[in-house]
């Protein structure tokens, strides 16, 4: 889609994707990367509602890093997206956040995108998690 072109382009050094679709709306979603490493996304509450908060949490697995990052965007629509949000870390594996979907005007997208991103230094590694929320 368009907003993993921008995002790849422009702010990820490497964006891995999940390997076959997932349902957040079931469960938890992790992407297997290189050497052991891993990253698994999960919310609570498992049903992803529009306009109410849900907490997502990141668990790292064999990944150091300095800072974890959700953003949050409509996979068909290139200018709608949240704003980059810092996760807190609960352990050094674990990251967590409170997190609303931004307001949409008009028709509301099918499909959503969290992009979680992940950085040590001047690398950058984006994983995006596409979901559709329930109305």
């Amino acid at each position: 889609s368009f907003g993993l072109y921008i995002w790849g382009s422009y702010f990820a050094n490497e964006t891995v994707a999940p390997p076959k679709p997932c349902d957040l709306n079931t469960g938890s979603c992790t992407v297997p990367m290189s050497q052991g490493r891993s990253v698994t996304l999960e919310i609570d509450p498992k049903i992803i509602l529009k306009n109410e908060p849900i907490s997502v949490n990141v668990r790292l697995k064999n990944t150091s890093v300095e800072k974890v990052y959700l953003l949050v965007f409509a996979a068909e629509q290139k200018n709608i997206s949240s704003k980059s949000i810092a996760l807190v870390a609960k352990s050094p594996d674990i990251y967590s956040a409170k997190v609303i979907f931004p307001v949409i005007p008009g028709e509301e997208p099918s499909q959503w995108i969290m992009m979680v991103q992940i950085k040590k230094g001047q690398e950058v590694l984006s994983v995006p998690f596409r979901f559709t929320p329930v109305t």
